[in-house]
């Protein structure tokens, strides 16, 4: 992988090299925005018909939430498993949001991808007789999480930058974030980057924009995303004039570790599959005082029942008992696990792992047509996790979330076709350095933000707290919008530009719901509307039901 990733470096300082002596004709290329599975995906679907695309990565192309994500892709690939069960299982861990169009659609394209995958070879988990593992999670009625030890989105993403790091029709540009969006007169999208470590301002121009960006986890304190989760390409998709959706359901994960030295380090959910259970401070099951299923139910609902624990007894966790395994055998299943909480000095087999719930995905997002992946903006799409596609409604169901990246893609490769443009330029403009004391302030603010979010829009909510965090939001937003800054184009004040967008958008949208579903619990409305909606927010920032 090292070497991999080392010819990606090496191929994209040199087109960056030959940019930096004129003007740069890209011609017919796609340009995709974010590295992770789903662009990744669609710039190799596009490859398969002919279509160039230029990938942007704001860092190196590992730096994306599904190189961290564990637990696994899930499809239909048993026999004793059907697409019907599947589905059943996802509308309802949604909560009675889902688009059954979507969900359907999404399951029944499931067996096909993963095919796809494995006659390319993509190697899963297998048992001794060749056949693929199947594992469980929450919410789902039998096995069939396809995986790769505990670290599946690792060996899909490399796997898949394997198939196109060669290809003539991928260019890759690490290292760059777009600080800036908009529509030119012929209706071409027109992008600034700045690149890290230099002080050039590059402007691209291109007829088809896919945003791959990711979700939005970075906005709370506590979270199981990578760093650079910073709500982006929603952004992005706004200033273009794109619709958004349903911002107030944001998944929290129900087991991350609980440990100062582990930043933002996910316990998955296969751990449960296999038998794993969560219980108090004395040793007690709890779960199952909630729900039937104990801590094989819905991610809302144990991540619920979590804190619901925490607060009555007054602990800061929770722990996962999983020690009726052995070591061989958890340390076999789950090697990055195991050996991250052995540095900890935590040997899983022999003692319970300290767990909390932490903000892990986005169920709404930039609002798809029914194909899954355009917008309301004429060929700007969305896929994977920033996209709002109405499969994960109130809740994602465990493991579908790679299906989606894989899906999306598919579906959104399928649709780009004729002529696709990119033209590049070279600013004059250069990047500024940021003063000091900005640099504080971008601190301060970043701080203060994640915190209010956190503890005012979690996991249990009430109009009270989520206006306070409203008006200390939209504050600090008018700040950061109306300040003369040192430097506009600054990675760092952009990502936060980002975040307090999105974090305004989320608490708006929980206010405007009156009702407690899935993700979404407010205690001042702790029963279900009559009538079941999505959120649209268009735009001019006006709010609307959209009626199921």
């Amino acid at each position: 992988m090292k070497n991999l990733l080392l010819k990606v470096e090496t191929m994209t300082s040199m087109s960056q090299k030959s940019a930096e002596k004129e003007s740069t004709k890209l011609s017919d290329q796609v340009i995709i925005v974010g590295s992770g599975l789903a662009g990744l995906m669609t710039a190799y679907q596009l490859s398969k018909k002919g279509i160039k695309s230029l990938i942007i990565s704001k860092g190196p192309l590992i730096q994306t939430n599904t190189w961290k994500a564990q637990g696994g892709v899930a499809a239909v690939m048993s026999g004793s498993d059907s697409v019907e069960k599947h589905i059943e299982d996802t509308l309802l861990a949604g909560a009675g949001l889902c688009s059954k169009e979507t969900v359907e659609r999404i399951t029944s394209l499931g067996p096909e991808l993963i095919n796809e995958l494995l006659e390319l070879g993509m190697n899963f988990d297998k048992d001794s007789k060749g056949k693929e593992l199947l594992a469980q999670e929450g919410g789902h009625q039998t096995r069939r999480i396809l995986h790769v030890d505990d670290q599946t989105g690792r060996a899909l993403h490399e796997f898949l930058l394997s198939l196109i790091v060669n290809s003539p029709f991928c260019e890759f540009r690490p290292d760059h974030m777009v600080v800036d969006s908009k529509t030119s007169e012929k209706g071409s999208f027109e992008l600034k980057l700045i690149q890290k470590n230099s002080t050039k301002i590059n402007t691209l121009t291109c007829s088809h924009l896919v945003l791959a960006t990711g979700g939005a986890g970075k906005a709370f304190l506590y979270t199981s995303n990578w760093k650079g989760a910073t709500a982006d390409g929603l952004y992005l998709a706004h200033r273009l004039g794109a619709k958004l959706g349903n911002l107030e359901f944001v998944q929290f994960h129900p087991t991350c570790l609980f440990d100062p030295r582990a930043k933002n380090f996910l316990i998955s959910e296969a751990l449960r599959g296999e038998g794993a259970k969560l219980v108090n401070s004395k040793g007690e099951r709890f779960v199952l005082n909630t729900h039937p299923d104990g801590e094989l139910a819905p991610r809302d609902i144990v991540s619920q029942a979590i804190e619901l624990e925490m607060k009555t007894s007054g602990s800061d966790c929770v722990y996962l008992d999983i020690t009726h395994h052995t070591e061989e055998f958890l340390s076999e299943r789950f090697p990055a696990i195991f050996n991250k909480c052995l540095e900890l000095g935590i040997n899983i087999s022999k003692t319970p792992l300290p767990v909390v719930p932490a903000a892990h995905y986005l169920c709404g997002g930039i609002k798809t047509n029914s194909d899954l992946c355009s917008t309301s903006v004429k060929n700007l799409y969305a896929v994977g996790e920033c996209g709002f596609t109405g499969l994960h409604g109130a809740n994602r169901l465990a493991s579908n979330s790679l299906l989606e990246c894989l899906a999306t893609a598919k579906e959104c490769a399928s649709l780009i076709d004729g002529e696709v443009s990119c033209l590049e330029t070279l600013d004059q403009e250069t990047k500024q350095q940021v003063s000091t004391e900005d640099k504080v302030l971008i601190t301060v603010y970043w701080d203060e933000a994640r915190r209010l979010m956190w503890n005012h829009v979690g996991i249990k909510r009430t109009d009270l707290r989520l206006n306070l965090a409203l008006s200390k939001i939209e504050f600090i937003f008018d700040q950061v919008m109306t300040r003369n800054w040192s430097c506009k184009q600054d990675h760092y004040l952009t990502e936060l530009k980002n975040i307090l967008f999105f974090s305004k958008l989320c608490i708006q949208s929980a206010l405007f719901r009156k009702e407690s579903r899935g993700s979404h619990q407010n205690s001042d409305y702790p029963n279900l509307e009559n009538k079941k909606y999505n959120t649209i927010i268009d735009s001019n920032l006006s709010f609307s039901k959209e009626y199921l």
